[in-house]
This record gives C-alpha cells, structure tokens and sequence, in this order.
C-alpha cells in the first residue's frame, strides 16, 4: 500500500514538475537553439558531443527556471483564467516562495554552466531571462496590446544563444536571420491562442489584442506577420546557403501556411489547424539552411 501512494506521490510531483517548468516549451528553445548552434559551425569547426550536451543542460536549466519565475510572478493571474489555473503554484500545490527559490536556482546553476562555456552564451541567456520574466511579464504583458512584440524580442533570442556558441559574429547574416524569423513567427503563433482564449485574457485584465480590439483587426495582423514571416523564408538565399531542401520543403510549406491561414478565416472554430502548421513551419524553416548547408559541404568540399 505504501509503495503504491510512493508511485502516485512521485508521478504527482513529476506531472507537477513538468507544468511549473514548462518542459514542452523548454524543449522547444532547445531545439531552436541547436539549430543556431548547428547552422554557425562551418567546415573547419570541430563538433564536441561533450560541449553540445553540456550547453544543453546549461541552457535547459536557465529556461526552465524562467519559466518558474514566471509562474511565481503571475499565480495570481494564473488563478484567474481556465486555462493555467491547475498548474502548480496557483493551485496551492506550491508556494511562490518555493517557486522562486526554485527558479533563481537554476538559473544561477544554469547561467553559471554556459559561462564555463562561454561568457557570450551565458549572458545572452541571463539577458533573455532578464527581458522575458521583467520587461515582458511584468510590464509590456500587463499595459500593451501589442506586447506579444515586444514580448517577440526575448523568445526570437535561442538561436542566437546556439549561435553564439561557436561564432560571436551575431550580426552575421545567418544569426540575423534566425532572429527575424524566430520573432515574426511569434504574432500568428501567440495570437491565434489569444483569440482562441480571448476570454481567458478578459477575465484576467491582460490587453491582449483581440481583448482591445477584436477578431478583424487581429486576424489582419496575423496575416500582415504572418505573411512577412513566409516571405522572409522565400528570401532566405539572400541571408545564407540554399539547395534542394530549400526547393523542395521550404517552398511548398510556404503555400500551405498561406493556404491554411485562409481555411482559418473561413473556419475560426477549427484555430488549431493552423496554429499546428505554423508551429511545425518554424521547425522546418530553422533546420532548411542547416541540411542545405551541410549537404552542400559534404557532396562539394
């Protein structure tokens, strides 16, 4: 009987774990910044599985303990709306205090892996924390209806963490390009879950755009990024190397997100079509130069 409530305790605190953490999320930034990292290396460059790992961790604690932070700034908001009223802290199953011991530590431990790595990487980490958990959660979130932009600038950062990495060129017309595409990704994202949870946000008093102003002027500013967003992919030769997988994956998924933006229009109900294929898209478009690039290298050099 003991061993039984043993299991269900520890899948309770593994299931609470994963929410306070927001390890799907986690992951993402994850993959978005190996593709960074990936996509910096060059001929010469010398991958070390050691050093890939340890960024990894590094990184994986900083992220998480953001997300922590996070949760432990906006329990009381959390409490207010369906959708993020069960995770740990606004149900009472942890205190803000725990939360945010949990969170400064891992950052610290975090910020103070990748500084062993690389004082670069470490300090965009710690400046993307910065920006997120007090620009954005505490300010632009709670006062502007176009904070999702701003709010743009912190998540389009990971690839340029895994950039940094090896290459400290950040102004290179790769690292640029990754951050351009990370940030105009994250209108048609956001958005279409805040129109989906529009009431969510107008329970809690957060002026999300489709609070303030509406389906109609939303869904034009979706399109206007979202179209910016796919036409930025087309022009990718013009930031960096591009082949078949450009031809063949890039391309056509671009007239697909085109395609499904305008069944959203027709079928608002049916949002989470969309949202799947645009998040799919940045996941494509972020490992397109990177296959191209390394083929080119491995069939020519």
């Amino acid at each position: 009987m003991g061993q039984v409530s043993f299991k269900k305790i520890m899948k309770h605190l593994l299931k609470d774990f994963i929410r306070i953490t927001k390890f799907g999320i986690v992951i993402f930034v994850l993959l978005t910044a190996s593709a960074g990292y990936f996509l910096s290396l060059n001929e010469i460059s010398i991958f070390s599985t050691e050093i890939f790992l340890f960024f990894l961790v590094g990184l994986y604690l900083v992220s998480s303990g953001s997300f922590v932070l996070n949760q432990s700034q906006e329990w009381r908001l959390d409490q207010k709306m369906e959708r993020t009223k069960r995770r740990p802290i606004a149900r009472g199953s942890l205190s803000p205090l725990q939360g945010y011991v949990l969170a400064f530590t891992m950052i610290v431990f975090g910020g103070f892996l990748l500084f062993l790595l690389k004082p670069l990487t470490s300090f965009l980490a710690l400046l993307t924390v910065f920006l997120y958990n007090v620009f954005y959660t505490l300010f632009w979130k709670k006062r502007l209806s176009h904070g999702a932009v701003f709010g743009a600038i912190p998540g389009a950062l990971p690839p340029v963490i895994g950039y940094s990495l090896s290459n400290n060129n950040l102004f290179s017309t790769e690292c640029v390009y990754l951050f351009l595409l990370m940030f105009l990704w994250q209108m048609p994202h956001f958005w279409s879950l805040a129109i989906r949870y529009k009431e969510d946000y107008n329970q809690a008093g957060v002026p999300v755009l489709p609070v303030i102003y509406g389906f109609q002027k939303t869904i034009y500013e979706m399109g206007f990024y979202m179209l910016a967003y796919v036409g930025l992919a087309l022009i990718s030769p013009l930031f960096l190397r591009a082949g078949l997988m450009y031809i063949f994956l890039l391309c056509p998924l671009v007239l697909k997100i085109i395609y499904e933006f305008y069944h959203y229009l027709n079928h608002q109900t049916k949002w989470l079509r969309f949202f799947l294929w645009i998040n799919l898209s940045i996941i494509v478009y972020l490992s397109v130069p990177i296959m191209d690039k390394w083929f080119f290298y491995l069939v020519y050099e």
